[in-house]
């Protein structure tokens, strides 16, 4: 954290302290959560972030590292509450063209939105919902970003049904069935879309659902993967 600070234009060194970073937390909790927790750092990559905002490569390596470090729930608490989550989401508006920004982005955040890390509010009130559909809208064609965008928008509507009309309301449901379509060979984006679409389901969005042709896609999913996709289904039946 002192040299990301110390040597803050030095892009080298800073994208030698993220790797640095992402092997501490590849496979142990205790390092995530030491390392969310060590004096500055999470605050040293946000900061990095903020002043790199137009430099792509940066913004997609400081990601990559936050979800790194967010994938132990206190670290990705922590993470939120020292606006991890605001450049997260803001990188993904400057460079919805950048597929590698949209990929670490969406990982990042498909880590911090589990349920048991409790940033939904956070993440509702930063509009990370508008995010995630605009980087779907944005990178049609890659079906392993629409697959983490679906799981963020699955782990939050899994929440209440407040979050889910907000992301019914956002036309989440036109980037989801497009994506189905354009990539029905994909299994994990299959599986992902039919997770947010049964996630989705409540009174006040069923309607809404039916339209979109929900049932007949994730019918269509589970009889191409049935192990993934076949109890998603059969709850939305």
């Amino acid at each position: 954290a002192i040299a990301m600070v110390m040597f803050s234009d030095n892009l080298q060194l800073l994208e030698k302290a993220f790797c640095t970073l992402r092997s501490l937390c590849s496979d142990s909790d205790d390092n995530k959560h030491n390392v969310a927790r060590s004096p500055g750092v999470v605050d040293a990559i946000v900061s990095t972030m903020q002043l790199y905002r137009d430099n792509p490569k940066i913004q997609s390596s400081a990601a990559w590292t936050l979800g790194g470090i967010g994938s132990f729930p206190p670290a990705a608490i922590y993470i939120g509450e020292n606006g991890g989550i605001d450049v997260i989401a803001r990188a993904m508006y400057l460079h919805d063209g950048c597929q590698s920004v949209a990929k670490q982005s969406c990982y990042a955040l498909e880590v911090l939105s589990a349920p048991e890390n409790k940033n939904y509010t956070l993440m509702v009130e930063i509009g990370v919902i508008g995010a995630v559909i605009h980087v779907m809208q944005a990178n049609s064609d890659n079906p392993g970003i629409q697959a983490s965008c679906c799981m963020v928008l699955s782990n939050l509507a899994k929440v209440n049904t407040s979050i889910k009309r907000k992301i019914v309301e956002k036309e989440a449901l036109d980037c989801i069935a497009i994506s189905m379509v354009m990539h029905g060979d994909h299994r994990r984006l299959q599986h992902n879309a039919c997770s947010v679409l049964c996630s989705l389901l409540c009174e006040a969005t069923f309607d809404s659902l039916l339209a979109a042709g929900a049932t007949e896609l994730m019918h269509a999913a589970s009889t191409t993967f049935p192990a993934e996709c076949r109890d998603n289904t059969k709850m939305m039946m």
